[in-house]
């Protein structure tokens, strides 16, 4: 069985109205969704599903709306006995933390639904896979700043990282194991999360680059070429302090909206891509039986078949 990613969905850019090839930008991901379904095991989520809370001051799932169509699709992926809904929690919707504490308890409309921060590990037959929403590398974006901060140069809070304390909750209450990914039935029995502890020098390193490219040419400050330099140094950074059967050969963004992939080494780097606003922008990840990740377009592929 597979395993889907995607990310930076947006639905709250969707408008239920607007159609391409024929259908809404809600009715495509729904039908993405039921075809994929009978051949993938977990659904991954890598972030900004929506802006939580949200822009306009209006219920988060309004009734009747796209966000309400959509959500009702994934809460049916999650209800299925043998299927996984992991959400990697992005810089759009970071008011999802408000269901931190219902995670402890059985909650029947999320099923099998894991919320996890700030990053998480897939174990596959190819080896390790580190999966981030990417938002942590763009110099731009200063929202994270003061956890960057704490866990910088202020080290360890009563043994764990200070960068861990705004996000502790949600680990010790969610049911998935971020490391292991064993589900848990006990709060708090979980690995800690390998984090990289210079999270500020990343951002630094970033605005650097940033500088560079403003002065050598006339790329964008949040090129995707940033999260193509980020890459390296994430995974390096991360299995250094990952234990021996956690290590990861790959790792995966979103943020940017656009799809890429790189390869170095025995190293690779992934972009999900976006499936924000209207028209046929609807990029996944797919990671096979035998740990093969390979990019897909749903909308612009329908017009080949």
């Amino acid at each position: 069985m597979a395993i889907i990613i995607v990310s930076d969905l947006h639905i709250d850019t969707w408008d239920n109205g607007e159609k391409t090839q024929g259908k809404t930008k809600a009715r495509h991901f729904l039908d993405f969704l039921e075809a994929k379904t009978p051949e993938i095991e977990a659904l991954y989520i890598a972030g900004d599903l929506m802006d939580m809370p949200p822009v306009r001051n209006h219920d988060v799932v309004p009734k009747g709306s796209v966000a309400e169509q959509v959500m009702s699709g994934l809460v049916a992926f999650a209800s299925k006995p043998d299927k996984d809904l992991v959400y990697l929690v992005g810089n759009h919707d970071i008011g999802i933390s408000g269901l931190r504490i219902n995670l402890d308890f059985q909650v029947p409309w999320l099923g099998r639904m894991a919320i996890t921060y700030p990053r998480v590990y897939i174990e596959t037959p190819a080896g390790g896979v580190l999966v981030e929403h990417g938002h942590f590398y763009d110099p731009s974006l200063m929202l994270f700043a003061g956890d960057l901060i704490l866990g910088t140069y202020y080290g360890d809070v009563r043994g764990l990282p200070a960068s861990d304390v705004s996000s502790g909750v949600i680990r010790a209450l969610q049911r998935r194991d971020p490391v292991t990914a064993e589900r848990v039935v006990e709060a708090g029995a979980m690995e800690p999360v390998a984090k990289q502890r210079p999270g500020c020098r990343s951002i630094g390193r970033n605005m650097i680059n940033s500088v560079q490219h403003w002065f050598g040419s006339t790329v964008d400050v949040v090129s995707p070429e940033l999260w193509r330099k980020a890459a390296p140094t994430a995974l390096a950074e991360y299995n250094d302090s990952a234990d021996a059967d956690h290590q990861a050969n790959t790792i995966i963004f979103g943020h940017t909206h656009t799809p890429d992939s790189m390869t170095w080494d025995d190293m690779q780097y992934f972009n999900s891509g976006s499936w924000s606003s209207n028209g046929p922008q609807s990029t996944y990840l797919e990671i096979s039986a035998d740990g093969r990740i390979s990019s897909h377009e749903w909308i612009e592929s329908l017009q080949i078949q």
